[in-house]
């Protein structure tokens, strides 16, 4: 009799209460997807640098976990607080027909731990299937080759989402013990009669707090605009942006209703009068938890559109910033003697060069003493530069690099792009597409435009009609200082300071097999002793663009896992929240088809109601997020090509409309469902 009613009240709960059940599979599924990613690549053929990578991610992933599952641990708890909270009535009938406490809270032992059953079996089975597709997502981005495809079950994220939930399932046991243990027999027969005390606001009250609110997120919003995201005021930003959310639902209750009011029109259309009051009830009292959710909501929509945008424009940078396949450099200055053919210097190391490489290019980087700041004199307004780069304007030790044009049109060639031709009195400039990009070489076309001259060798020179150059002279060049590019004959009056050695492959080279060559043949043929440099360091490209999509990868996964655990979160919360206030006002719906509405009217009503108290923090949410993204498209923008965040705001569109409109629907459902119980009773 007793395991009957254990599992008729399960049943029962599945059917009534889908949000709980919906959260607990949603994070298990989750939880088994992202920890399962170490296993994936067994059947993805990766190079090595890609594999470690992967085992960062798998690790960073694993102390995220941790995180997630503490997240997931509370929402879990306040759900089946709710739960236990509907079912007071329940247990008090339990009591009074001679149940003994302890009873009861075995009965709600046993009902936890097939609840518990359940979502772990419903949520492992579909994060099985979901790391199938992740795994060929995973396979996308580090375009490794998929064609060994097998069906992959990670008994090690298996055996962890077991673990984690199941410790989740018996701290809920525990809570739900000392729960029913603490109760009342009076509380639990007369719990649905018990309501939130409702704290009644004056209209001045309420209307000089929503114009503090408005003033301190308009001050945020004017400090981040201005000054973005690296700027020591962020944190002033932030705070007055809390408070402000905060002060804005404080006010919202009072100042929301008697807005409507003042539309007698729509305020006496329908059922609107009653909706309005329900959803100004409801905030007044969960204010503080409306405005920590329009905080999360703003968190994940940032982190989702954000997280994909970065990752989409990280993985663009490879052909523009390397384009070389393979860049060698050495360093003068340094006490080594250097080479004056750098490919002959490696080729009698012993390094087979012209076996692997089609074509190659040797610049020297020269150094210059005209400043950044000398070529903005009388051209740039430096106070009007965005601070990121303004140091580059106000010091002095920011000094230009140079390159011949002969280097660089033997670069250019190497690498397949168009050459460059100047006069004997003329210059131009590199601003690489690396050195935070757009807003560099908007100022050094600037100056290029206004004809600014620069003096070298008592010679005066004038900029090139042709456009600013964007192009690399070896890959990677991080420095972000402009580079000229002078006529041959001027060039040899300057110091040398690095010389840069860049190599293209034949087709079909492994690098792999380059590289280990290569350095079999250095540890052979060079002895410590040798003050001859063959090379100080070398980048290359598959190395780099490994690397990369390491770090896309890592942005995105984690961007995509807290964020979706945000936004479930939120939702549920939200749902949770609408469905207790839906419960607590049967008796008033109740009392509307008394006084004859139609069913219709009541449903449209709730549904009104429920969106209202959905997207309501939703909007300011999108507030917050439209600010925050606007910023980072540019401060992004300036280090990474533009930020196109159209990608990324679409992304985070479809994941809203799936989770955040799922739940929205489930608490439509589920509180038309006590409604059908309500009227029947």
């Amino acid at each position: 009799m007793f395991s009957k009613i254990a599992f008729k009240n399960t049943l029962r709960s599945i059917r009534d209460y889908a949000v709980y059940f919906f959260t607990m599979t949603l994070g298990v599924c989750l939880f088994y997807m992202f920890n399962s990613i170490g296993d994936q690549q067994a059947m993805l053929v990766l190079s090595e640098s890609q594999k470690e990578n992967v085992q960062q991610l798998t690790e960073m992933l694993g102390y995220i976990s941790v995180f997630v599952s503490f997240i997931l641990g509370f929402l879990i708890l306040y759900a089946n607080r709710f739960l236990i909270r509907r079912r007071k009535k329940e247990m008090g009938i339990y009591l009074t027909l001679g149940m003994s406490r302890f009873r009861v809270s075995a009965m709600l032992i046993a009902e936890t731990f097939l609840i518990g059953i359940f979502s772990l079996a419903v949520g492992i089975t579909l994060g099985i299937f979901g790391a199938q597709a992740l795994s060929v997502f995973t396979a996308r981005m580090f375009q490794a080759n998929l064609s060994g495809f097998y069906f992959i079950f990670s008994k090690e994220a298996c055996l962890k989402t077991i673990l984690y939930f199941g410790v989740i399932f018996l701290v809920i046991m525990a809570f739900n013990t000392i729960s029913v243990s603490r109760l009342r027999l009076i509380d639990l027969i007369y719990a649905d009669r018990q309501n939130e005390n409702f704290r009644v606001k004056r209209l001045w009250i309420s209307v000089v707090v929503f114009l503090v609110s408005i003033c301190c997120l308009g001050t945020a919003y004017a400090i981040v605009l201005k000054n973005g995201m690296f700027h020591e005021t962020l944190l002033l930003a932030i705070i007055l942006g809390i408070i402000g959310t905060l002060l804005f639902f404080f006010s919202l209750s009072g100042f929301l209703l008697r807005l409507m009011q003042a539309g007698k029109k729509h305020y006496f259309k329908n059922l609107n009068m009653f909706v309005l009051r329900q959803i100004n009830a409801r905030i007044n009292t969960a204010f503080l938890s409306i405005s920590v959710i329009c905080l999360m909501l703003f968190v994940t929509i940032c982190t989702l559109a954000g997280g994909m945008s970065i990752s989409n424009l990280v993985a663009t940078q490879n052909e523009m910033d390397m384009p070389y396949d393979i860049s060698f450099v050495c360093y003068f200055g340094g006490g080594a003697e250097i080479p004056e053919d750098m490919a002959a210097r490696m080729e009698k190391a012993g390094v087979p060069l012209k076996e692997y490489s089609k074509a190659s290019s040797q610049v020297d980087l020269l150094s210059t003493e005209i400043s950044h700041a000398e070529m903005a004199k009388g051209i740039l307004d430096v106070a009007s530069i965005d601070p990121l780069f303004r140091p580059y304007f106000e010091e002095e030790g920011y000094f230009l690099r140079a390159v011949s044009l002969s280097d660089y049109n033997g670069a250019m060639k190497a690498c397949g792009r168009s050459q460059m031709e100047l006069a004997a009195d003329e210059y131009s400039i590199i601003s690489p597409v690396i050195s935070h990009n757009s807003t560099m070489q908007e100022l050094a076309r600037q100056i290029v435009d206004k004809g600014k001259t620069i003096t070298l060798g008592g010679k005066t020179y004038s900029p090139s009609a042709a456009d600013i150059s964007e192009n690399s002279i070896c890959n990677r060049d991080f420095s972000g200082t402009w580079i000229l590019i002078l006529p041959d004959e001027t060039a040899e009056t300057l110091v040398k300071d690095q010389r840069i050695l860049n190599l293209m492959y034949k087709d079909g080279i492994n690098e792999d097999e380059f590289l280990h060559k290569m350095d079999e043949a250095l540890m052979e043929n060079i002895s410590p002793d040798d003050d001859a440099s063959v090379f100080d360091m070398y980048t290359s490209r598959q190395q780099m663009i490994d690397n990369t999509v390491g770090v896309r990868v890592m942005v995105l996964y984690l961007a995509l896992y807290i964020g979706i655990v945000f936004l479930i979160v939120s939702a549920a919360v939200l749902a949770l929240q609408q469905l207790s206030d839906v419960s607590d006002s049967v008796g008033r719906y109740a009392l509307l088809r008394k006084l004859g509405a139609e069913e219709t009217m009541v449903n449209r009503a709730l549904i009104s109601q429920t969106a209202i108290y959905f997207f309501i923090p939703l909007l300011l949410a999108v507030v917050h997020s439209v600010v925050g993204l606007t910023v980072v498209n540019r401060e992004f923008g300036i280090l990474y090509m533009g930020a196109q965040m159209l990608d990324g705001a679409l992304f985070a569109g479809l994941v809203f409309l799936l989770v955040y409109g799922g739940y929205f629907i489930l608490a439509c459902l589920g509180g038309r469902a006590m409604l059908r119980r309500g009227r029947r009773s």
